[in-house]
Order: C-alpha cells, then sequence, then structure tokens
C-alpha cells in the first residue's frame, strides 16, 4: 500500500493499482494542493469552538450517550471515537489518554479541521466528501505525517435525510485488521435515533399526537432497557448535559473486537422476548432457547452473555451436532498429554476449559450422543472437568446456555435425551419466535443487513424503497432472519443502488410469492401506506427526504398521500 502512495505522489502510479475511492480522494488532494506535510492550520480558537459545539448541540447531546458504549468495546486498546460536524471539524474526542496524546501531534483533536481540503484524504474529510462510510488506513492517507493512523468513519444523517456530522474510530496503524466500520455504522444509527428522539421531545406535539397520525412507533434499533450512563470527563469545550437514562442497546465483545447486534426489532413479541433475556442475564441459572434454524439463537446466547456479569469473560460456541462422536468427548473436555495416538504433545483444553470464567453456549443439544450426555451432567452438577488421560480436576465456573430447534420433551419421552440432563439445563426456556410472527421486525432488519451487505462487498450504503418492504410482507420467510440476510445480500451484490427497488428483486422470488390474486392489490396497497408512514415518520412529514428515501418522485408521493387519505398534521418540504 506504501508502495502505491509513492509511486501516486512522484506521479508514476496507474489508477488500476488503487481503490477507486482513494484514487479520486488523491486526486482531490493534489487539486487542493496538499503538501506531504501540513501545519496545524484551521484549528479553532476555544472561543470559536465553543460556539461550533453549541450550535451542533443535539448532535453531541446524541453522541454522548453513544461513545462511552463503544469505548467499553476497546478496553485497553489504543483508540479514540471522535464527532465531526458537517464542515470536518472535530467537536468531541474519547478514548485511549496516550493515544490521544500522540494523535494531537497531528491535530486530531477538538478545534481542528479534517475537511479534505485541509488535510488530504483522510476518513472524516473523505466521508464527507463521498456521503459512505468509509476507512483510511495507514498510507491512504495523502499526507505522509499521518501514515501512522487506521481510520474508520462514517457519515451521521439529520431527519432531513442530510449529513450531520461525522462519527470516526481512530487507531495506530498496528490494529488495521478489526471490523471497525461495522461498529461505527452501528454507533451512528443509534446517534441518529436519538437526534429523533430528542427532536420529537421539543416538538409541540405530544407524543400520542405523533402516533396517532403515523400510526406507527419511532424508529428504533432494538427493544431496549434504560441503561444509565456513566458521565465521562469531557475532552473538548462541551460541558455534558446532566445524566439522563438512553434506550442504546450497550455494545460490547468477547475476544478481540467482534460487533454482535442485539435482537433486532419493535415488534412486541420481540420485546417479551428481550425483557426474558434481559432478566434471566443477571443471573447464572442455565438458559434454554428453543427456535426454528435460523431464528438466531446463538444471537441471543450472545446478547444474553454481553448483558451479563460475565460480558468480559470468554463467550464459546460449539454446535453438537458437527461433532463427530468419536471426538465429542476430547472438544468438550479436553485431553492430557499422551491420551491417544495423535493426541497434540502436552494435550488440549476442551471448550468448557475455554469458556472458563465466562459463558458457554452449546448449539443443537438435543443431538448429543448419549454417553456424552452423562459425561455433561457430571460436569454441570460437580462444575468440575477432568481430561481423557488425566486424573487432574480442573474447577470450573461457567455459565450454560443450550439450544435446540427439536421438541427436547419429545426426545425426552422416546428416550433419546436424558431426563435428569433436560431438567439440568432447562431452568429458564426463551422461545424464539420464527420471523414471519415478529414480521414488523423486518423494518429494522432489513436496513442493518444491506448496511452490512453494503460494507462487505465494498459499496456505498443503499437505501430500501418502500415497494421492497411490500414485496418483503408478503413472503413466509420459512428459512428465517438468516434467510433474509442472505436474500438481501444477494439484493445488494446484484444491484447498481443506490436504491434498492421492486425492480432488483429475484424474478424467482416474485414467483414464490403465494398471495392470492384476489388479496394481492389490497394487501400491498397496506404495506406500500405503511412503508409511505414509517419512512414520513423518519423525516418528520417532510415530503422531499421523504420521496427520496423511497425511491420516488415528489409527485408520485403527493398522489400516494392523496390515494391513502394521508393529511399530515404539519408536512414540509
Amino acid at each position: 500500500m506504501k508502495e502505491n502512495w509513492d509511486r501516486f505522489v512522484s506521479g508514476s502510479n496507474s489508477s488500476s493499482d488503487i481503490d477507486p475511492v482513494i484514487y479520486r480522494s488523491w486526486l482531490r488532494s493534489q487539486n487542493y494542493r496538499i503538501s506531504e506535510r501540513i501545519l496545524d492550520k484551521e484549528v479553532l480558537p476555544a472561543h470559536l469552538l465553543q460556539e461550533r459545539c453549541e450550535e451542533h448541540e443535539p448532535l453531541l447531546r446524541a453522541s454522548e450517550l453513544v461513545l462511552p458504549h463503544i469505548l467499553q468495546i476497546f478496553r485497553d486498546l489504543h483508540y479514540i471515537v471522535l464527532i465531526s460536524d458537517r464542515e470536518g471539524y472535530v467537536l468531541n474526542a474519547v478514548g485511549d489518554p496516550s493515544f490521544m496524546t500522540r494523535a494531537q501531534k497531528v491535530s486530531l483533536a477538538p478545534g481542528a479541521c479534517w475537511h479534505e481540503n485541509i488535510k488530504g484524504t483522510n476518513a472524516i474529510g473523505t466521508a464527507l466528501a463521498e456521503k459512505t462510510p468509509i476507512k483510511i488506513l495507514g498510507s491512504n492517507h495523502f499526507v505522509a505525517e499521518n501514515h501512522f493512523l487506521n481510520c474508520w468513519a462514517t457519515p451521521i444523517y439529520n431527519s432531513d435525510g442530510e449529513v450531520e456530522g461525522i462519527l470516526d474510530i481512530s487507531s495506530a496503524s498496528a490494529n488495521r485488521n478489526q471490523p471497525l466500520l461495522e461498529l461505527a455504522l452501528m454507533g451512528a444509527r443509534m446517534i441518529e435515533q436519538n437526534m429523533r428522539l430528542f427532536q420529537l421531545q421539543k416538538s409541540k406535539h405530544s407524543e400520542q399526537d405523533y402516533e396517532d397520525f403515523f400510526r406507527m412507533p419511532p424508529p428504533t434499533l432494538s427493544p431496549v432497557i434504560p441503561i444509565p450512563v456513566k458521565k465521562e470527563k469531557p475532552l473538548s469545550c462541551i460541558e455534558h448535559h446532566k445524566s439522563i437514562y438512553t434506550s442504546t442497546p450497550v455494545l460490547s465483545a468477547n475476544i478481540g473486537i467482534s460487533v454482535q447486534v442485539p435482537w433486532l426489532g419493535r415488534s412486541q413479541v420481540t420485546k417479551e422476548v428481550y425483557d426474558l433475556a434481559a432478566k434471566a442475564a443477571d443471573s447464572d441459572i442455565s438458559v434454554f432457547l428453543q427456535g426454528e434454524s435460523g431464528v438466531g439463537k446463538e444471537v441471543m446466547a450472545r446478547h444474553i452473555h454481553q448483558m451479563s456479569p460475565r460480558r468480559n469473560g470468554p463467550f464459546v460456541a460449539i454446535n453438537c451436532a458437527a461433532l463427530p462422536p468419536s471426538l465429542a468427548q476430547s472438544e468438550l473436555f479436553g485431553y492430557a498429554d499422551g491420551a491417544f495416538t495423535g493426541a497434540k504433545k502436552g494435550g488440549q483444553a476442551g471448550k468448557f476449559e475455554l469458556a472458563n470464567g465466562g459463558t458457554i453456549f452449546l448449539d443443537e443439544i438435543g443431538d448429543m450422543p448419549s454417553d456424552i450426555q452423562v459425561l455433561l451432567l457430571r460436569v454441570l452438577q460437580e462444575k468440575e472437568v477432568t481430561r481423557i488421560g488425566d486424573d487432574k480436576i480442573k474447577k470450573l465456573n461457567v455459565r450454560v446456555i443450550t439450544a435446540t430447534h427439536q421438541d427436547l420433551a419429545e426426545l425426552v419421552s422416546l428416550g433419546k435425551f436424558r431426563q435428569d440432563l433436560y431438567y439440568r439445563l432447562k431452568v429458564v426456556t426463551i422461545t424464539l419466535p420464527p420471523l414471519h410472527k415478529r414480521m414488523e421486525d423486518i423494518w429494522d432488519l432489513a436496513p442493518y443487513f444491506v448496511n452490512r451487505a453494503c460494507q462487505s462487498l465494498g459499496k456505498p450504503q443503499y437505501s430500501i424503497s418502500g415497494d421492497v418492504y411490500a414485496h418483503l410482507f408478503t413472503y413466509n420467510w420459512p428459512g428465517n432472519i438468516r434467510e433474509l440476510e442472505n436474500f438481501l445480500y444477494s439484493m445488494v451484490a446484484l444491484s447498481q443502488g443506490p436504491v434498492l427497488t421492486a425492480a432488483d428483486l429475484p424474478r424467482d422470488f416474485i414467483q414464490q410469492l403465494t398471495v392470492p390474486a384476489s388479496s394481492e392489490g389490497p394487501l400491498l396497497s397496506q404495506l406500500t401506506k405503511q412503508a409511505i408512514l414509517q419512512t414520513l415518520n423518519k423525516t418528520d412529514g417532510k415530503i422531499a427526504p421523504a420521496a427520496r428515501l423511497l425511491g420516488i418522485g415528489r409527485s408520485t408521493l403527493y398522489r400516494k398521500l392523496q390515494e391513502f387519505n394521508i393529511r399530515p398534521k404539519y408536512m414540509m418540504d
């Protein structure tokens, strides 16, 4: 990568060797006459920074509720998280003090402007220029003195669909392999949600009037319980507001940095599942997850772990159905040196040992061989494990979560699963509903999966038109959330964007829709109306941004409003 930069600044590199987004930014940087080393220009004095912070108070207030949760993921790692305004001025920065000191040497700190015309190619400035999430690693920065940085940034949008600011995560260039763009996207979405909630609180219309008109709740990332946010010592001129409660979900991770989204959705059944999981997470009782394949059992298991006091311990997942019977014992409980032919020198720890101090998730527990069931019962009862070929007893402190798509009670009655083990595992049962029983959650699942697919495929972020939602709601989704994710991934892969429309739907999918001809019109009409109401909800009744999100013209939207007899109490263009 450094070689590409060297050749470019010397005028001997071709665009084919460079990522198109980076190449465009480098060309802009050349046009701005950015030198290889720049001075600390365009740094605001304290009083002007204060004025800018006051101007962007809603953005800062919404973000200060999110940044502490992002920082929880990094723990002792050298990262900082920054918020800039739409002009590239950094307004707030929190994170590792030692790295922050290093970053300040290149003015990556509050008050500095990181627009491309000041700093050349960089995550904040290039995300603003391209209006898309982006990562700028090492020598992708145009200015040589910034090559030690790795940065991930994404735009934050206001209710008009316009860029309000940038969320940036930065680290030293040695930490370049972490999937942080997804984390930045999630943080930006939560900030956007908080800004909308604050805007509603200030509205002269009561919440009941608002919901009566739109007939839909404000958009949420997930059903959540209030989380008291610990105040962080401000590192900018911002005067923090009094501590308040927010419905922002806590992001956390296990070994390394791994973003796991909580159980997404706004439906009542999803809220009930989330509430039960939150209660179960507070204790060490065994949890049994029941649900069809593809409903997200491992996602829920990880979520319980991350809400529990064990969140800083390991999370170890194993699919019992994929364990060969001959290897199941050694995989779960480990083996000693020389325990059998081919054993590793020094032996090997089993999954239970690896999960010590944290959580072990045993998926498809109904497929566990009967002889292993006996050993598992003893481990759970005695809270200790002995490796194969060893006589040393190792004490365990492990929380057990199990799951299956089978009827475990029926397996017990058939003699295929031990009854005593069944009752040991089934202390709290959480039944995860299939997607066709939580269809309202598609409003939250679909944009998340589309965003993740765009990131994976290296595409700018796509939006979803209302007609696509209408078709998604007419399908039964027998493969559940896994099928929905794969379906949207394929749509993004084949679409030219920037909006997914009904024209992007696969032909075989259209043919699978089983809506009777007599009811297809009314059903699609109802769902189209719902999509319009949802979009107006997001834009606070403003027509132009709503039309853009729906992928239709304003005249078409006005016609649909008249057709569905939608008359907002306040509607702005």
